[in-house]
Parts: C-alpha cells; sequence; structure tokens
C-alpha cells in the first residue's frame, strides 16, 4: 500500500508538472487551454487507476478524488466535465465489483470541488490552507461513505485496510496538490499583471516605481524626458532628487498620511528638472500591497503641466485686461451720465427761461395792442371832428 500511495503522489505532482508547463507556455484563458487542461487531469486519473491500491479484483481504490476535486476547484466546470468523463469512462471500463462505488468517486468529487469553487469565488470560503484541507477530509469522508454500496465483505476489506490511511493522506495530499495549483494560478495571474504593468509603463506619462522604503527602481523613458534624469541617474536613490523647495514639510507630511490611510494621492507639484528649471507637475501616488495587505511598492506618474499653467497664466491675464478695459468702459459710462445730466439739467434751465421769455413776449404783445387799441381810439375821436369840421367848412360860402 505504501508504494502505491508513492506512485499516485509521483502521479499528483507530475500532473502539477504538466499543468504548470501548460499554463506557462499556454496561459489558463480560452476555450482550447481548458480542454487541455481537462485532458490533463483526466490522464492523471486513468494513469492513477492503472496503478491502484487493488482490494480485490475489481475493488480498488486511488487518488482521482483528489485530482477530480482539484479540476473542479481550479479549472471550473469545463475541466471537471472533461476530466470526469475521461475517469468515468476508464472506470465503466473496468467493471468489476465496485464499478458503481468507482463511479461515484468520480461524481462526488466534481460535484463537491464546483460547490467550492462556487463559493469561494463569492467571498463565502478563503482558499487557502485550512480551507482546503477540510475540503479534502469532506471529500473522502464522502467517499467512505460511497463503500458502504459494497458488500459486506468488500465493505469490510475497504475499511478494515485503508479507510485510516486514506483519511490521513488524502486530505493532506488535497492540500500538497490545492497548494500547488494555487501557487501556478498566482504565478500566472502575476505574469498576467507584469505583461499588463509592461504595457501601462510605456505610455506618455513619467512613471517610477519605488521600494517601500521609497528608493527608486524603475522609471520609464517619457520620466526621463520630463525631469532630465536618465535611469541609471535616479535607481536607488528617493524622489526627493526632484524637490525644488517650493513645499514644506507639512505638506510632505499631510501627503503621506493621506497615502498611507487611502493608499493614492494626487496633486499639483513643483519639482526640480536636472537643468534646474523648477515646473509644475501633476502627480499621481499608488501604494502596491501584498496579500497580507503590507505595503511593498508605490507606483507614481508625473504629467508636466506647464503647458497648463502658462494656458492658465496668459487666461488670467487676459482676464485681468478684461477687468481693466471693464473698469475704463465703466468710468466712461459714469462720465457721459453725468455728462448727459449736466446737458439735461443746462437744456431744463434754458427752457424754462424760453418758458420765461415766451411770457414776457405774451404780455409785451398785448400791452401793445391793448396801447395800439388806445391809441387808435384817441387819435380817431379827433380826427372824425376835424374831418368833419373841414366837410362843414367846404360845403359853407366862407
Amino acid at each position: 500500500m505504501t508504494l502505491s500511495l508513492v506512485q499516485n503522489a509521483a502521479i499528483l505532482l507530475s500532473c502539477c508538472w504538466l499543468q504548470t508547463l501548460k499554463v506557462r507556455y499556454f496561459g489558463e484563458k480560452g476555450r482550447l487551454t481548458h480542454i487541455s487542461s481537462g485532458v490533463l487531469f483526466g490522464c492523471a486519473c486513468v494513469i492513477g487507476m492503472m496503478t491502484p491500491i487493488t482490494l480485490e479484483p475489481g475493488v480498488f481504490v486511488d487518488a482521482r478524488s483528489v485530482v477530480l476535486s482539484m479540476a473542479a476547484l481550479f479549472g471550473g466546470a469545463l475541466v471537471s466535465i472533461i476530466a470526469g468523463v475521461m475517469a468515468g469512462a476508464y472506470r465503466f471500463w473496468v467493471g468489476g465489483a465496485g464499478m458503481w462505488v468507482g463511479l461515484a468517486n468520480v461524481i462526488l468529487p466534481v460535484v463537491l470541488g464546483l460547490l467550492y469553487r462556487y463559493f469561494h469565488l463569492r467571498g463565502k470560503v478563503p482558499l487557502n490552507i485550512r480551507g482546503i484541507f477540510v475540503f479534502g477530509f469532506l471529500n473522502q469522508a464522502l467517499f467512505i461513505l460511497s463503500l458502504f454500496a459494497l458488500s459486506e465483505a468488500n465493505l469490510n476489506l475497504a475499511v478494515s485496510h485503508m479507510a485510516l490511511p486514506f483519511m490521513i493522506v488524502m486530505p493532506l495530499a488535497t492540500v500538497v496538490l490545492g497548494i500547488m495549483l494555487k501557487d501556478i494560478a498566482q504565478r500566472a495571474e502575476d505574469e498576467r499583471q507584469l505583461r499588463v504593468a509592461a504595457t501601462a509603463f510605456d505610455v506618455q506619462q513619467g512613471l517610477l516605481i519605488t521600494d517601500q522604503n521609497s528608493c527608486i527602481i524603475r522609471v520609464n523613458e517619457p520620466f526621463t524626458r520630463i525631469t532630465g534624469y536618465s535611469s541609471d541617474e535616479v535607481i536607488g536613490k528617493t524622489p526627493g532628487i526632484l524637490s525644488s523647495g517650493r513645499h514644506n514639510a507639512a505638506f510632505y507630511r499631510d501627503m503621506w498620511s493621506h497615502l498611507t490611510s487611502t493608499g493614492r494621492w494626487q496633486g499639483e507639484v513643483w519639482n526640480r528638472r536636472k537643468n534646474g528649471e523648477v515646473f509644475p507637475e501633476w502627480l499621481s501616488i499608488s501604494a502596491v500591497q501584498d496579500n497580507k495587505g503590507k505595503t511593498i511598492n508605490y507606483v507614481a506618474s508625473i504629467q508636466d503641466i506647464t503647458e497648463r499653467h502658462q494656458s492658465i497664466l496668459a487666461l488670467q491675464q487676459l482676464s485681468d485686461q478684461l477687468k481693466s478695459a471693464n473698469q475704463l468702459v465703466e468710468q466712461e459710462r459714469h462720465q457721459l451720465e453725468e455728462r448727459v445730466e449736466t446737458r439735461t439739467r443746462e437744456l431744463q434751465e434754458t427752457n424754462r427761461e424760453l418758458a420765461q421769455a415766451k411770457i414776457a413776449a405774451d404780455s409785451a404783445n398785448k400791452a401793445k395792442s391793448a396801447f395800439l387799441a388806445a391809441m387808435s381810439h384817441e387819435i380817431r375821436t379827433p380826427m372824425n371832428g376835424v374831418i368833419g369840421m373841414l366837410d362843414v367848412l367846404q360845403q359853407g360860402s366862407l
């Protein structure tokens, strides 16, 4: 039995090694990759059933429950179904008195692994050593319960010879395989993140990465173009090499306090280029943490906003000019209003004088008319007498 357990352990390790090669060279995404993973786990089950722990003809045990449960947990439905179909088909072909129990030992690990995967992806159960051990123990407990479907003789033989070793060894094997597959998946994800980071590093913004002690470990080409410092000149130094001296200690204390509490900080900073020129930049800093929440790196992006400042300054100057022009216009408006008011008062005074002159003229006209009427009367009456006397004299013989 010891030799068989060693053989099964070697099969598990081979399965992990092949899975590592597959993930490294073909990735872990895509339908074809899932199919190949399912075939790989299925082959591991078949090979394990070719070198089993045989109790009697048709009744044997192996590590297929561990392989299938891990296929379901880490590969998902498609991978586990393909592996399960291959393992079940081979177990059905082998036949024997333990065939139905053997098929149950194919179905139960797949179902249990898919359930673990479902609850883990939703954050209900952790994927750690304790969780995997409990999962493996439960998996083997269900297998032991399925043995009660055997005949009494085969049941007694199975329980007496392998129940206890399997309940000890297989959960541990599940932990080992689970941790190895988790590590493979984590490495694949880390490599993917590194590829994404490498792509993101090739951008127009200046980027720098520091360690947890704020020592620069990497910069990109735009950083050199913005600051004038090459990679060799800044690696191993702190970003303080860019300090312009415009910000006091309180500014940096507030920045680090916010960065420590939230993991992010962004704002406008005045830094100094290699040639001594002080320039404004928009600085964004993010803390990178490991799976334990410990900060291991800082990633900072810098964007030269000199042109933006110049545009803002030009707009401010234009605004000041517009304000000055508005003030001049306002002054002219007030002066015009004052002139209009003065002219209006003058016109009103002239109108009053004209009205008074008109009244005086009307009075003079009336006085003239009365005078002329009186004089006409006074002159006409004597003249009528004179005319009458002249007529008498003309008619007389004098």
